[in-house]
């Protein structure tokens, strides 16, 4: 496991995130990945995003974000605190075959392009997503696609005072 608590700024790249511990980004401010597609990828563990008792840290993604997209290697991304935008896809369980991806938001804001759960890339395993929001608001400003593929499950666990406001077009299975 690692903490880091200054700002995380890639100018070139991406930042991908592999291994089963946990990678925490604490910075008070603006966390700014990736310059081209994929900007950033939890490729195994979990990635935690915490914004503290303020609430001030901003998490900018250019390109998508890929959440689980190693086949059969689960992957987690924990929101708390904080606010996190895709310029385009946040997608979760890209095809990772039989692996199970989790999304935790609690007090925070999300705001992707377009969000992606369960394409399987052609892998006949199953994969599972799981989501749950807690006092968190999700703007999704395009498509919303959950359970995309065939042997795809997501769940989606709305509580609290959390809204999902979809914007464009939304499929289920």
């Amino acid at each position: 496991d690692l903490t880091l608590g200054g700002p995380v700024v890639t100018t070139t790249g991406n930042l991908v995130k592999t291994g089963a511990g946990n990678l925490t980004l604490t910075n008070p401010g603006a966390n700014v990945f990736g310059t081209v597609n994929q900007g950033l990828r939890v490729n195994g563990g979990t990635l935690t995003l915490d914004g503290g008792v303020a609430g001030t840290q901003t998490n900018a993604v250019a390109g998508e974000l890929w959440l689980g997209a190693t086949p059969d290697v689960s992957a987690s991304l924990v929101l708390n605190n904080t606010s996190l935008t895709t310029t385009s896809w946040l997608a979760m369980g890209r095809g990772n075959g039989s692996a199970t991806t989790t999304l935790t938001a609690t007090n925070s804001r999300i705001t992707p392009a377009n969000f992606s759960t369960g394409y399987n890339a052609g892998h006949a395993n199953d994969s599972d997503q799981n989501i749950t929001l807690t006092n968190t608001t999700w703007t999704n400003n395009g498509v919303t696609l959950l359970a995309e593929s065939v042997n795809s499950t997501t769940t989606m666990v709305i509580e609290g005072t959390s809204v999902y406001n979809a914007r464009g077009r939304f499929s289920i299975g």
